[in-house]
């Protein structure tokens, strides 16, 4: 799953954001927790930073 999404995003999906996919981390779109899937489809990869401040963004974000 991890080379199909380094693959298809080629890099940290945030805007702006050249961060190869060896330092990135696999975020789930819909939190697993709230049943989201884990397919490739559902996920993107983003780097530490960017994947922290999702966590912390004031009505989340969507890379699509």
């Amino acid at each position: 799953m991890r080379k199909a999404l380094a693959e298809r995003d080629r890099r940290c999906v945030w805007p702006g954001c050249d961060r190869p996919p060896e330092w990135s981390q696999r975020h789930h779109e819909v939190p697993w927790a709230l049943g989201g899937g884990t397919d490739v489809e559902g996920m993107s990869l983003l780097c530490v930073n960017h994947h922290r401040k999702l966590g912390t963004a004031a009505g989340g974000w969507s890379g699509s």
